[in-house]
Formats: structure tokens, sequence, C-alpha cells
């Protein structure tokens, strides 16, 4: 019997949990299909090793030719610029609005900047509004890009397997998802995207090619692939999260003895776990943790508290060899050495050349981390969702003073983050509590240690609203409708 073979392309380390360290590879797996990754790290012999499976191939991608083509092709980059700001009008588009308004402040294409500068911002704001309230104008962008902008770097790939289907996690925004969808479409390959996280829906821009199919989190989800993104209702299936499998199975953590044994934390304290913000989006999170461990030692915060912060692994991101952020690793390292009260944990990878390919230990650790903790402190991201999987209260920190930014003219300014709607979804539920200024950040923390079970209906929203369907099984449920689609 032919098996069926299936490409999955993924490009970074996020793509590689969900697709390929979850149970929706080990489903996927059989005796009647075949596995190619295609990755940058396709020959990284760590990153091979890594997979106990006997049928999965490796390849490599070209993303060097992708950058160069791209490079080569600036009307190509324009258009994908363009259509970063665009979702379908009728509907809430405050989240790729407030990137549109921030773009043009940034390239002051505004008043006060020049005629033509000015001439030029108001050529891009009318564009974005025609093709916002004109589904035809959207469609017709997509034809003119897969037309013209297609290339064919992995056509011996597509002649030497021949693939019945391929897998993406985006459909824009994720660097040459859509282009490597379009390349497969050329050569009449169906495409399904696994869509890689909560906010790609709402906060990326418009889709870069037609899907085949699209694989949602949630029915929020799959509303705003229908209202937002103008995808077929037929084409989707809701899924549920493969990676937060893990959290609901039993004996898939350890014990907290074990925990705070391993990352050398105090049984008799109580734990705030501060999982960081991207360093690019927010670069100041050493100074914050620095006043959280001095309200510690001054005793704003109760004084029988330590602070466990889990490093975000976009930290980590390198170029030719060497750590982009390393001076801000290096500040939160100070403070660790200079405030007892602050525990480190980073993150531990397995590649060496794709950034963030976190261990499969990574997730278990993780998820002893949230059932033992007290209280989790982060801004704005999915740990909110994980947090509420587990009844763990959670603060959004949304401290402007803090941003030392042009308010309103930079991604860095918190403030976009809260206006975000499916950040917005989350506060609505009651279930976290957002502090705005450093002593409402104090009295909140002491008031959820006090009491813990505090907003418990909220989060239990949150669950039922954003964690998805299928708990425990979602990689298996995820893994089963691939197959379904050979």
């Amino acid at each position: 019997m032919t098996k069926k073979k299936i490409f999955i392309y993924v490009n970074q380390g996020f793509a590689v949990r969900y697709l390929l360290r979850s149970d929706t590879l080990k489903t996927i797996i059989n005796k009647s299909t075949q596995i190619i990754i295609i990755s940058n790290n396709g020959k990284e012999k760590k990153f091979k090793n890594s997979f106990e499976f006997d049928n999965i191939i490796f390849e490599e991608f070209k993303y060097s030719s992708y950058d160069q083509y791209l490079n080569k092709n600036p009307f190509q980059k324009v258009l994908i610029s363009l259509r970063a700001y665009i979702l379908n009008g009728k509907y809430d588009t405050r989240t790729v609005d407030d990137f549109r308004r921030i773009f043009l402040e940034q390239g002051r294409l505004t008043k006060g900047n020049g005629i033509f500068r000015l001439i030029y911002g108001c050529f891009w704001e009318t564009i974005t509004f025609l093709f916002k309230f004109s589904k035809s104008l959207r469609k017709l962008i997509i034809y003119f890009e897969s037309l013209l902008f297609s290339p064919s770097f992995h056509k011996e790939l597509f002649q030497k397997y021949s693939p019945d289907l391929v897998l993406v996690t985006a459909l824009c925004g994720f660097k040459h998802n859509e282009l490597f969808a379009r390349e497969a479409k050329k050569y009449g390959v169906p495409v399904c995207c696994v869509v890689l996280s909560w906010d790609n829906t709402s906060g990326m821009g418009m889709p870069g090619y037609i899907p085949d199919y699209v694989i949602a989190w949630t029915e929020n989800m799959k509303r705003e692939l229908i209202e937002l993104n103008d995808i077929d209702q037929k084409k989707i299936f809701v899924g549920g999260v493969a990676h937060f499998d893990s959290y609901y199975k039993k004996n898939t953590t350890l014990t907290k003895d074990q925990l705070f044994r391993q990352l050398g934390l105090d049984t008799n304290k109580r734990t705030i776990f501060y999982a960081t913000k991207s360093p690019k989006r927010f670069p100041w999170g050493p100074e914050l943790l620095a006043d959280l461990a001095k309200a510690i030692r001054d005793g704003h915060i109760y004084s029988d508290t330590q602070i466990l912060v889990r490093i975000h692994p976009l930290h980590y991101r390198s170029t030719n060899a060497k750590i982009i952020f390393q001076d801000i690793l290096d500040e939160y390292d100070k403070v660790a050495a200079e405030y007892h009260s602050v525990i480190l944990n980073k993150p531990l990878t397995v590649s060496q050349k794709m950034d963030f390919d976190l261990s499969d230990s990574e997730s278990k650790l993780v998820s002893s981390i949230l059932k033992h903790s007290d209280l989790m402190l982060n801004m704005f991201s999915t740990m909110v969702i994980e947090a509420a999987i587990f009844d763990l209260p959670a603060v959004n920190i949304c401290i402007r003073e803090r941003c030392k930014v042009d308010f309103g003219k930079s991604h860095q300014d918190i403030m976009v983050d809260y206006y975000q709607s499916h950040n917005q979804r989350v506060i609505q539920t009651g279930g976290v509590k957002t502090v705005f200024t450093m002593e409402e950040l104090y009295s909140t923390v002491n008031e959820y240690l006090d009491s813990p079970t505090s907003n418990e209906t909220g989060r239990k929203k949150i669950v039922i609203n954003e964690a998805g369907p299928f708990p425990g099984n979602a990689g298996e449920m995820i893994g089963q409708h691939i197959l379904s689609l050979l």
C-alpha cells in the first residue's frame, strides 16, 4: 500500500511544540503515513534525535533563499506589510488598527513630518480602508500575490515525495508560512493551517493565501476566522490546544518537593510565578523584577514570599550564534544575585539553529510551576489561560509608567496590549485582575495571597472560552482530523 505523505513546515520552536512535541505528531504517524518535517535546521542531529520515530524524514527548508527572494521583490514586502493591517472592517479590528497607527507614527507618515510624508500616510490609510470594507479587493490581493509571488525553491522536494498534504502554522505574519503554502498550492497540494496562537486570527492581518483547511483552537477563533479573515466555515475544525493536553493528565507534574528542590525554592515561602514578556515588547523586565524584590524586602508584599521568574524563550533569539538580548539576560542575573527572594528559571532548548525549540521536559516543568505556585504575574500572555486551567490566580501587569516610550506610538506601550480584542475577552470574564500602578500591583498580590479563591468563577470562564474543546486529548483529535483530510 502506498503511504500518504505529509509535509510539516516548522520555522520556530513554538511551531515545533504545537505540532511535533504534542500528541498530534504521535497520532498522524502510523503504518499508512510518511511524515516529512521541513525546517531550517533539518540536518541538525540533536534536533532529529529528539524524535523517536522511524518513519520521519527531515529535509532542509531553504530559508535564506526565501529571504533573498523577498529582498529582490520589494513590492511583495509592501503587500505583506499592507495585509498586516487589514481585516474585515465590518467587525472589531481594534488590534490591527492600533498596529497600523503605530506603523504610521514610527514611519513619520503623519502630520508634522512634511507634506510628502503626510500624503503617503493618507494614501496608506485610504488603501487599507478600501481593503477593509471590500471582500472582493481582499480576494483580489491574495489572487494577485499567489499568481506573481509563488516561488519554486522546494520544487525538488515536491517532485521527490509528491505529498498529499502540507501543514503550516500561520495564515500570515510568521515568516515564510504563506510563501511555502503558495508553493504547495502551485503544485496542487492541499494546505492545512494549524493556527499557532490565540491572537493570530485578530492581530496578524489578513491571510496571504487561501487555505484548504484550517484548525482552530476555539469557537472564538473560528468566529474570527470567518468574520475577520474571510475563511469559509466549512474549512474550519475546532480542535482545542494540543500543547495544553499535559495540563489535564494525571501524573504529568512533579511533586511540590521535587519542583522546589529542582529549582532551589523554599517550601516554607509562598511563590509568585512571574512569566516575563518578550524582551522586544518589554525590555524593562529586570527593573520591574527589582522593584518587586524590593517590595518584598520592605514589606509592601508579604515577606514570606519568593518570586520564581520564568525567562521568556524569546530572550534567547540569536543571530549568527549570538544571543540578541544578552544584555537583558545579564540584568536578570544581577537582580537574582542581589535579592535572595528572586529565583530564575531559564528554559532548556534543544536546537542550536532554531529559535526557542524547547525540550519535552519543559512542558512538565511549566505544568508543575503552575500547579504549585500561589499566584502568577504576567503581561497579557497565553499564560493567563494556562494559569486558569490550574485555577491559579493571575494578574496582568499594565503599568504604563514603566514603558519608556512615546505612548500610543510604539508596540512597547503596554496599553496597546490591554485593548487587543483577545485580551479584552479574558479581562471581561473577571478571571484575571489588571493593575495600572506599582502600588495597585503590591496590594493585589497580597489580596490574592490572602484569598486565592477570589475570581475563581471568572477563571472557569477563561478555560471554557479560551482553552478549547477536548481537554487532555486535543492533540489526538487534531491528529485524527489531519488523517481524515488525506
